[in-house]
C-alpha cells in the first residue's frame, strides 16, 4: 500500500457524516468483516424487525437526545420509552457485575514489584472498583472512560466530566456526543502521548474551558436526575411503557 493512498485514507477519516452531525467518518462503528453483503442484510434485519415490533425501550432520556429522539419518532412508527437512566432504578450492587464473573480479574498479580513502586504516593491500583461510588466521591475532578454507553451515563448522573478514549462499537459515537454536543468533555486523540494526556488534564482541571464543561455537566446531571421524578420525562415514560404492556 503506498503512502499517498494511506494518507489519502487517514485525511477521510476526518470527514463529516453529513447524514449524522456531528459524527465524523471516524466514529462510526467499525465492523472487521470479509462478507460485507451478509453485514449489510444483519443491519437491515435489525430494522426491519425493530419496526415491527411493539414498541423500543430507551437507556437514555428526553433531555439527553431531544434531536435523536425526534428523528427515531420519524423513522420507525412505533411507541418509543426512553426511560434511562437504567441505573438509576436500581442499587449500584444489582446493575454491576461482580469481580469474580471478569474473566483476567487476576491480572494484577502479574503486574511486576517495581510497578507498583513506581506509582507508590502517585496513584493507586486495585482489582476492582465500584464505579458508581468511586464517582459519587467529591474528590473525583474528572472520569477518564472508553466511553461505553453505562459508563457514560454513570458519569453524567454524578457530574463528572469526561476525558474520552473510545476503541471500539459505540464508544467513538458517545465519545463524540460527550465532547462535541453536550461539551461535558474532551477526547483524547492521537494516541497516549504523555503531552496529550497531560493537556488533557489540564483543559478540565485548570483552564477557563474545563469551569464551562463543569458547568454544562452539572446542568446535565440535573436534568438527568429531574427526569426520574414524579412529572419528569423518564417517570412519564415508563408510566407510559406499564400501561401499554398492560393493555395487551
Amino acid at each position: 500500500m503506498s503512502h499517498e493512498f494511506v494518507t489519502c485514507i487517514e485525511s477521510r477519516l476526518e470527514e463529516a457524516v453529513e447524514e449524522l452531525p456531528p459524527l465524523r467518518i471516524k466514529d462510526l462503528p467499525l465492523f472487521k468483516t470479509c462478507n460485507v453483503d451478509a453485514l449489510y442484510q444483519v443491519i437491515q434485519g435489525m430494522i426491519r424487525e425493530t419496526k415491527a415490533s411493539s414498541g423500543l425501550v430507551l437507556n437514555s432520556f428526553e433531555q439527553q437526545e431531544q434531536l435523536s429522539m425526534s428523528k427515531l419518532r420519524e423513522d420507525f412508527p412505533i411507541p418509543i420509552f426512553p426511560i434511562g437512566p437504567f441505573h438509576s432504578h436500581f442499587p449500584a450492587s444489582s446493575s454491576s457485575l461482580m469481580p469474580a464473573l471478569i474473566h483476567g480479574s487476576e491480572w494484577i498479580e502479574w503486574l511486576p514489584s517495581e510497578f507498583f513502586e513506581t506509582v507508590n504516593g502517585r496513584g493507586h491500583i486495585v482489582k476492582w472498583a465500584p464505579q458508581q461510588q468511586v464517582l459519587k466521591h467529591p474528590a473525583v475532578g474528572a472520569f477518564w472512560t472508553h466511553n461505553r454507553w453505562n459508563s457514560t451515563l454513570e458519569s453524567i448522573c454524578e457530574g463528572v466530566p469526561m476525558i474520552c478514549m473510545p476503541c471500539f462499537g459505540d464508544q467513538m459515537v458517545n465519545a463524540r456526543y460527550v465532547s462535541h454536543v453536550w461539551k461535558v468533555g474532551v477526547q483524547l486523540e492521537n494516541g497516549l502521548k504523555r503531552m496529550n494526556i497531560e493537556n488533557a488534564i489540564r483543559r478540565l482541571m485548570e483552564e477557563e474551558e474545563g469551569k464551562q464543561i463543569k458547568e454544562r455537566m452539572l446542568e446535565l446531571k440535573e436534568k438527568a436526575n429531574s427526569c426520574l421524578k414524579p412529572g419528569g420525562s423518564s417517570y412519564e415514560s415508563l408510566r407510559s411503557l406499564t400501561s401499554y404492556i398492560s393493555s395487551f
